[in-house]
């Protein structure tokens, strides 16, 4: 299963008229003025919801695992890695997860792609970190992209003995 295998897969299983990647990589531009023919973020229904929510939204260029260590404790709802892990050595996919397992809320929903290869949960975090196989599964079999080999979907667990309870009710990050 590599590169081929996808793009295989992208040209002959997913109809055309709904793979607005396959449209986007063969001119190098999506039809903008047909909702129907963009990805669902790019529509302009969902531009008007990203306008309206983008006043806190803050863009970091950096090192993920730099940024959740400045991030309060229990404060953040969901995280997407979008090809990180598997460019990091295992020390540094370790404590990339350290801090995640400060950061994160009971609940919150870890998700990262993998370009590369498979990055795993680091063996230690896994108890807290507990992955969603089936539901990665099914996001992977409708991804249109031709270039992510896997999706994980992580929920964070409750430590056993740890109160996580924040005294005031506050919202959440998504990272």
């Amino acid at each position: 299963g590599g590169m081929r295998d996808l793009v295989e897969y992208g040209l002959t299983q997913v109809p055309m008229q709904s793979n607005y990647f396959v449209f986007h990589n063969l001119t190098g531009f999506y039809k903008a003025h047909d909702d129907d023919a963009l990805p669902p973020y790019l529509t302009h229904a969902s531009m008007r919801r990203i306008r309206e929510a983008a006043t806190g939204l803050q863009i970091v260029d950096g090192s993920m695992t730099e940024y959740l260590r400045h991030c309060p404790a229990g404060s953040v709802d969901g995280v997407a890695l979008s090809n990180i892990c598997e460019w990091l050595p295992a020390e540094q996919v370790a404590d990339l997860f350290e801090q995640l397992l400060r950061v994160c809320k009971p609940g919150a929903t870890v998700c990262f792609r993998h370009h590369m290869g498979r990055t795993e949960v680091p063996q230690h975090f896994r108890e807290m970190f507990v992955e969603n196989e089936t539901f990665g599964n099914e996001l992977i079999a409708r991804d249109r992209s031709m270039v992510q080999r896997g999706i994980t979907i992580c929920h964070m667990q409750s430590p056993v003995g740890v109160d996580r309870v924040m005294s005031e009710p506050r919202r959440g990050a998504v990272i």
